[in-house]
């Protein structure tokens, strides 16, 4: 299993959390959450909390401040960002950057194999976002009723 190390600037917005999740929409066991935190759990790099550093791995290294579990299996995961606005005329963003650990080279060419299937995993993504969505707001409404 990979590891990466997200190296961020938390800006101002109201919300911020970060989670993994192992899986993938349409496949057995469908997509589940493995780990979460939230801005204001995270150990920062200076007393300012302005920025900091998360670890995604399966085993926690001992230098990691913050981290993120991922599982070793299956091979398909994510990292999700989540952030809320309360204006978004006065607030930043939070900024991130995302590297593999301990690997300088670059990635490996895309092929047009791979950029097929990751494109196929995209459309089956939003298309499972999309009904659960809409499962959602259907359940909101039927309770709304009673």
């Amino acid at each position: 299993r990979l590891e990466y190390v997200v190296t961020a600037s938390r800006g101002t917005v109201v919300y911020l959390g970060f989670g993994t999740q192992s899986g993938s929409y349409g496949s057995k066991g469908g997509l589940a959450t493995v780990d979460y935190i939230e801005a204001d759990q995270l150990k920062y790099d200076t007393s300012e909390r302005g920025t900091f550093t998360i670890v995604l791995s399966a085993m926690r290294p001992l230098d990691a401040l913050n981290w993120l579990r991922l599982l070793p299996e299956p091979a398909e995961a994510m990292f999700i960002v989540r952030q809320t606005f309360g204006d978004r005329t006065t607030e930043t963003p939070a900024e991130l950057q995302i590297c593999r650990r301990g690997y300088a080279a670059g990635p490996t060419p895309l092929s047009a194999l791979k950029l097929e299937a990751g494109l196929r995993d995209a459309s089956v993504l939003v298309a499972g976002a999309s009904a659960m969505f809409a499962k959602w707001a259907y359940e909101f409404q039927a309770q709304r009723r009673l």
